[in-house]
């Protein structure tokens, strides 16, 4: 729990007193293994970072893949059991078991096993999902937002035109995914949407990846937007 104490204390110096902020992970439907930047890896930080912010609410995960028709939201993810979590939606049994009786599948083995189309679901599809279930309150949202290679425009023009004016879009992914929309430092850092704002490379700390959006909340929400052409 150091690491939530450490957070919160980042949030107590740089927002309004009595923020709370809902925490959403979004991500594509891969990285199943173990080990560092794995999809259980960013889940169990973001989990600590959800707790540092609204102690006690969860986290909201999100998955996207081309091999899924329709985005799948999860279960709550609480930090006391994210290990039980990761067992079940970021973990695939079989992947490497060649030999022998099939393990039990986890959860999310069987969802990307399901017989589907080839129209699989986008990070379009996944920021607008978000926008509607997730369609804003009193509260603030923080959406960390695990990009693929594909789709970057898309992306950022979904987020101008649905988002909730109460949620900012943290969006991070590895350095050679960073589309050429992201190529200025200054668009990375709220230039393109003033609640958007892109980390480039999977390597972030606490405080780098809460930075733009405790900025965002010190000042409060604005409309005024700058539309990528």
């Amino acid at each position: 729990m150091d690491h939530v104490k450490r957070v919160r204390r980042m949030v107590r110096r740089s927002v309004p007193d009595g923020l709370g902020a809902r925490v959403i992970f979004v991500a594509p439907a891969t990285g199943f293994f173990a080990g560092k930047y794995s999809t259980g890896y960013f889940v169990k930080r973001a989990a600590v970072i959800s707790e540092a912010f609204s102690p006690g609410a969860g986290l909201d995960v999100i998955y996207y893949s081309d091999r899924a028709p329709e985005v799948l939201r999860t279960p709550t993810v609480h930090l006391e059991t994210v290990d039980e979590w990761i067992a079940e939606w970021a973990t695939l049994p079989n992947s490497r078991h060649i030999l022998g009786p099939r393990l039990p599948s986890s959860r999310i083995e069987d969802y990307l096993e399901q017989e589907v189309g080839w129209v699989g679901s986008d990070m379009e599809s996944a920021a607008s999902f978000v926008s509607t279930e997730f369609p804003g309150g009193p509260d603030a949202q923080l959406v960390l937002f695990r990009m693929s290679e594909l789709g970057t425009k898309e992306l950022i023009r979904k987020i101008a035109e649905s988002s909730p004016r109460n949620t900012f879009w943290q969006c991070f992914a590895e350095v050679d995914d960073v589309g050429y929309e992201w190529s200025d430092r200054s668009a990375r850092r709220g230039g393109l949407l003033s609640n958007l704002w892109c980390f480039s490379g999977e390597s972030w700390s606490y405080r780098a990846i809460t930075l733009g959006f405790r900025r965002w909340a010190a000042k409060g929400p604005t409309d005024q937007v700058q539309l990528p052409r």
